[in-house]
């Protein structure tokens, strides 16, 4: 929506909030003229990317839950020191991400990804075998090691988010690949290592 007024990433007017967004908001009208009632001050004519950026300002995690629509997004929260990442219910719009030294990249298409220069390009056996037997490669990995998705589905009610600077080391990285067509999902992260190797992941 609005594409000419909508590049990305697109900031907040004092630079503190930032979005890299792929997808549409169906409900962004409505919220924008509930947003411009509340003060909020619209740089663009239409853009729904901007009406995330004023809903998580004001309204905090919880705007998701008045989100109506196809979306993977990643906010970054300067103040908070904070990545945000968020995507639909029905996983419409997959999250790709992988974590290599201090690089934390993702995006929600693969060949997005791969122009990453620290991007593993190395293909999972494991994950070709899945995909003979299944037809598909089961969420969380990916065809590459050690790039992973998450686009499983979840119920109608639970919209997935992840708060990736909790998950990740102090010294994180914010990295935004490619363009537009990138994709987000939800994140935040103070000091530690990564590990992929946890519960939800080992479970493939």
């Amino acid at each position: 929506v609005d594409l000419s007024g909508g590049a990305q990433p697109m900031w907040t007017a004092d630079g503190q909030i930032g979005v890299v967004f792929n997808g549409e908001i169906y409900n962004h009208v409505a919220l924008r003229a509930e947003l411009q009632k509340l003060g909020c001050d619209f740089q663009t004519d239409h853009s729904d990317t901007e009406v995330l950026l004023h809903a998580y300002a004001r309204w905090g995690d919880a705007f998701v839950e008045r989100l109506n629509g196809m979306w993977a997004f990643v906010i970054y929260d300067r103040a908070r020191r904070r990545l945000f990442a968020s995507r639909d219910r029905f996983a419409k719009k997959p999250l790709y991400y992988f974590h290599e030294g201090d690089t934390f990249g993702f995006a929600s298409e693969l060949p997005a990804l791969r122009e990453h220069s620290r991007c593993p390009h190395e293909v999972s056996r494991l994950s070709l075998k899945k995909y003979f037997a299944y037809c598909y490669i089961p969420a969380p990995r990916s065809i590459y090691e050690r790039v992973w998705k998450d686009n499983r589905r979840r119920s109608t009610e639970k919209i997935s988010t992840w708060d990736v600077l909790h998950t990740y080391a102090s010294d994180y990285k914010v990295i935004f690949v490619g363009d537009a067509s990138m994709s987000p999902y939800e994140i935040t992260q103070p000091g530690g290592s990564v590990e992929y190797n946890n519960e939800e992941a080992g479970a493939v």
